[in-house]
């Protein structure tokens, strides 16, 4: 590739960064996540400016290593960041900074002096590995999420992470190649061209910026719901959820009066029709605590509170469907009427319910 033209994808690719870390420390209703991302680009823009100066004049070995000592910061930024909008926390814990110590490690030993050409393999190394090790947890994380806000939320939509599942199999994808690109120029001497590597950073800049900026804040507040264990040791088996909600205390008979007085709100306010509606909402009509009303759905429907409501919602559209409602008005009219907000949503949730598409359906019912 023309020099001029990787430059400026170099160049470009720092000013991008840049300017999306000020965006994300300017912005008015920053929340601790915001404050990670803008971190991450503001690093991000750092160590591509490294990588400019080196591309440009080689042979500096203290930006060379401290190129890669950059990187060790890149998992555990990520990891935070998808762990905090997970979670609604607003601090960071003492623990959790624990996971900065390779970067500390590595620091202290490779900038006072000039590391020898054994730790230099072993950094690139640990630096490879510990980037994707990062990228499977923080999938794990937002595997935990999509389980969580089926409990807690009656939709899915700008609130599943989507973007950041993308990301982070997108990155999985480059760290496999960055591990396979450190093992043959470390160990066999064997160096590929990485131009068609620097001309991804300013796409995947822009990604990161633009769907960050957009993200909103998903828990306001905190509810406290038991999860199921979902370790990564595979020789570990899930605990079912009825186990986790075995020492609440909740007695059979308050379960049935909690299910009771569900049903009847969601038939007598029609509170399904309501396509934001929310664990907590409904909490707040019952006067019951979140963490009740789960249980007594996992107990009793054998569902969560997503499948709970959409059940409501499905069988609203296929009420309207039969009264020929279809006639005046679209499909996707009636659904949003009924409570949905999103035509993939509605088309795979009646599909899933009912074997069939809206149309089979209609076809089959008039």
């Amino acid at each position: 590739m023309n020099e001029s033209i990787l430059n400026g994808f170099l160049f470009f690719s720092i000013l991008q960064a840049f300017l999306f870390a000020l965006l994300f420390s300017t912005k008015k209703s920053k929340f601790l996540p915001d404050i990670l991302i803008g971190i991450w680009l503001f690093l991000i823009a750092i160590q591509t400016l490294f990588i400019f100066f080196l591309h440009n004049k080689p042979g500096n070995g203290v930006l060379s290593h401290l190129s890669i000592i950059i990187t060790l910061l890149y998992g555990p930024m990520l990891f935070l960041y998808v762990s905090k909008i997970c979670s609604g926390s607003v601090k960071i814990k003492i623990h959790e900074l624990l996971h900065f110590i390779p970067f500390l490690v590595f620091s202290i030993i490779a900038i006072p002096s000039q590391p020898s050409v054994i730790f230099v393999k072993i950094l690139a190394g640990t630096s490879s590995i510990l980037g994707l090790l990062y990228c499977f947890l923080t999938l794990h994380l937002l595997q935990k999420h999509t389980l969580n806000i089926r409990n807690r939320f009656s939709f899915t939509e700008k609130i599943n992470l989507s973007w950041l599942y993308k990301l982070v199999i997108g990155l999985i994808l480059i760290w496999i190649g960055v591990i396979a690109l450190v093992f043959l120029h470390r160990i066999f001497n064997i160096n590929l061209p990485l131009d068609w590597f620097y001309t991804t950073i300013p796409v995947f800049i822009f990604y990161i910026g633009y769907h960050g900026i957009k993200q909103q804040v998903i828990f306001s507040s905190e509810i406290n719901l038991p999860e199921p264990n979902t370790s990564l040791n595979s020789q570990e088996k899930p605990i079912p959820i009825k186990e986790v909600y075995k020492k609440s205390g909740l007695q059979p008979t308050h379960m049935q009066a909690i299910y009771e007085k569900m049903l009847g709100i969601m038939q007598s306010e029609g509170l399904f029709l309501h396509s934001t509606l929310s664990l907590q909402e409904l909490s707040n009509k019952l006067n019951i605590p979140p963490h009740h009303i789960t249980q007594t759905l996992s107990e009793f429907g054998n569902q969560n509170f997503y499948d709970f409501v959409n059940s409501y919602r499905i069988s609203e559209f296929k009420k309207r469907i039969d009264k020929g409602e279809a006639e005046n008005f679209s499909f996707l009219g009636i659904a949003f009427d009924c409570g949905f907000n999103s035509k993939s949503s509605f088309n795979r949730i009646f599909k899933n319910t009912t074997g069939l598409t809206p149309s089979e359906y209609r076809n089959k019912h008039t």
